[in-house]
């Protein structure tokens, strides 16, 4: 309940439309503290909240790990499940939630908050200014290590955790991944936690673009979260809140314009339109917008990674399940 749980109650309580009916965790002094502030009552045992006939929806935001048999629960209980990123640590498991959602009939939604943060959509609808995107970097580094991260059989996957959201985004960007080239370091201590993490990832668009996502755990470094999306005719560079564009003026010099921070505040908060999106679909009875697969290609790219990272060399990703649409307009 800690953490992203916190977040996603929160947001599902702001909404007229829903309410948190139950929440449940492992630390009782925490969700009685929690359960006091949704008006709601609190469990130890995720199956007596699977279970109740007070819950129409189950939002699964635990380690990653957990993602799969939580969510194939809930929906095995006719539960419509909305799973945080990555819905699965494999594709096996992720195929498997999908066929389970179908015989069921219920809507499945995952967290691609990614796709909706204000510097994302404020490069997503200003593409053009750049001419033809050739090269696209995103670059992460944290002097400490998550707490997710710190170990392996939890973590699941390094590229699906920490490189998901750059590997999203620039799908959402640029399209279908044809192939990843990948490099990852792991350092661990005398009791088999990671304290140092570092993994970047190339990755080849079907349709030319190139990209790098960068991600640093456990070395001491300026913290930093830079997007780079460079142009034919320009640059576009995102960091701490701000938007550089770069560009030649009519004189053909060089000039750099800094955006307004405000101006990416025009979206509401990312997790409430991803959320929200899960939310019409469940009272629409349609198949949710940020489906399992749509995820199912930013997760390949992610699994593929780590086997290239492992076997050190260029590894094909397969095409995307559903077609990636490409919207370059105001959104």
């Amino acid at each position: 309940m800690r953490g992203m749980g916190d977040i996603r109650a929160k947001v599902a309580a702001k909404r007229d439309d829903c309410q948190v009916a139950c929440i449940a965790g492992r630390d009782e002094a925490f969700l009685q503290s929690k359960a006091d502030e949704f008006g709601c009552p609190y469990v130890l045992d995720s199956q007596e909240l699977i279970n109740s006939p007070e819950v129409d929806a189950v939002v699964v935001a635990t380690p990653n790990h957990l993602h799969y048999p939580f969510g194939l629960q809930a929906i095995e209980a006719g539960k419509h499940v909305f799973l945080e990123y990555p819905p699965a640590i494999s594709l096996e498991e992720l195929d498997l939630l999908i066929e389970a959602r179908d015989a069921k009939g219920v809507t499945l939604g995952v967290g691609l908050s990614g796709r909706f943060e204000g510097p994302h959509l404020f490069l997503k609808r200003n593409l053009s200014k750049i001419g033809r995107p050739v090269l696209a970097h995103g670059s992460v580094a944290l002097e400490y290590i998550w707490k997710w991260s710190k170990c392996n059989d939890i973590m699941g996957d390094f590229f699906a955790l920490a490189n998901f959201h750059h590997i999203d985004q620039s799908i959402d960007l640029f399209g279908a991944v044809e192939w990843v080239n990948a490099t990852l370091t792991e350092e661990q201590d005398s009791e088999g936690n990671n304290v140092l993490l570092a993994g970047a990832t190339q990755m080849g668009f079907a349709g030319g673009v190139v990209g790098w996502s960068q991600y640093l755990m456990g070395v001491p470094a300026r913290q930093i979260w830079v997007t780079t999306i460079s142009g034919s005719a320009g640059s576009l560079v995102s960091e701490s809140g701000k938007i550089t564009w770069s560009h030649r003026d009519a004189n053909g010099c060089v000039t750099h314009e800094d955006i307004e921070p405000q101006l990416l505040e025009e979206k509401p908060a990312a997790m409430e339109a991803d959320f929200g999106s899960f939310v019409e679909a469940t009272k629409n009875g349609k198949p949710c917008t940020l489906s399992c697969e749509l995820a199912r290609h930013s997760c390949e790219v992610a699994f593929a990674s780590t086997r290239s990272a492992r076997i050190g060399q260029r590894v094909s990703v397969s095409a995307p399940l559903v077609e990636v649409q490409l919207h370059t307009e105001l959104l």
